[in-house]
């Protein structure tokens, strides 16, 4: 998932917070993202995305 520039303790703390938001993710942490449903790949695209803790846009 996302967040690779940040302390392992923290990617770790991220990725049990993405498993709570998306458990379907969850189940299928052992597989490759490409055998992954097109839902199941949106999800992981989302959930990474938030890894990164993003800015709030200002717009």
């Amino acid at each position: 998932m996302g967040g690779h520039r940040r302390p392992n303790s923290e990617i770790v703390n991220s990725i049990g917070l993405m498993e709570k938001r998306f458990p379907t993710l969850a189940e299928r942490r052992k597989k490759l993202a490409r055998t992954l449903s097109g839902g199941e790949q949106q999800m992981l695209a989302i959930a990474r995305g938030l890894m990164a803790k993003p800015e709030p846009s200002l717009i």
